[in-house]
């Protein structure tokens, strides 16, 4: 990935990039990018959900995918954290402690007799979903664990899916929708077992798909 120009523009998105190429933020991440960058991103993120139109289901997925795609721009992605973002809370815009290694220490996803350090400021996956509603429909959103999400909507088709809609394995996983592509599937932003990311899915598996046009329109925001 080239790093972005020294006055730290960061371009629209136009593609849903795969973010192996990045680099993972593994200190306070005010040690890797300027006080200048960290602004521009969280102008970024700013200018991203309020085009999409703040207190809708889009501006939540523009808040998802334009801190995923800041980030990458810059060379970087956020990696998993189990846990992140309840315990510690989730913060409007950047989180100038993301990437500080901690002391304490979370089971290996793949083999939960394995103990490694974890990152005490990052996100797993519903502390991610958490962090794109607060940051794009209501600014006092306590984050919640992915299954709270069911109980905000109703389930509906895969191929009915909109940006902002959530896609949930009951107990396991949740991601958030950021682009129905039609015939060729979802584009998710999730932060997956190793980093916060996008992925492609041409169907649903054992997913489900949760509509929450109606909570949005509830129980957002109508501005910052």
């Amino acid at each position: 990935v080239t790093r972005v120009s020294n006055n730290g523009t960061l371009v629209e998105l136009e593609e849903y990039p795969d973010v192996s190429s990045t680099t993972k933020i593994d200190k306070p991440i005010t040690q890797i990018l300027s006080s200048e960058e960290i602004a521009n991103l969280n102008n970024y993120i700013i200018s991203s959900v309020d085009e999409a139109g703040y207190g809708t289901g889009e501006a939540v997925a523009a808040a998802g995918q334009s801190l995923i795609y800041g980030l990458y721009q810059y060379g970087y992605h956020l990696p998993y954290w189990y846990g992140g973002g309840h315990g510690k809370g989730i913060t409007i815009g950047v989180d100038e402690n993301w990437g500080k290694t901690g002391k304490t220490f979370d089971y290996n996803w793949y083999d939960w007799n394995i103990k490694r350090n974890r990152n005490t400021y990052s996100y797993d996956c519903s502390g991610f979903v958490s962090w794109a509603v607060k940051n794009a429909c209501k600014s006092n959103f306590s984050p919640l664990v992915g299954g709270s999400f069911m109980n905000f909507g109703s389930v509906i088709d895969f191929n009915d899916a909109k940006p902002g809609d959530m896609m949930i394995l009951p107990g396991k996983h949740i991601m958030l929708v950021v682009k129905n592509n039609g015939n060729d599937g979802l584009i998710v932003a999730e932060s997956t077992p190793n980093k916060i990311t996008f992925t492609s899915f041409k169907t649903a598996g054992n997913y489900i798909i949760v509509d929450m046009s109606n909570w949005y329109a509830e129980k957002c925001n109508p501005s910052r």
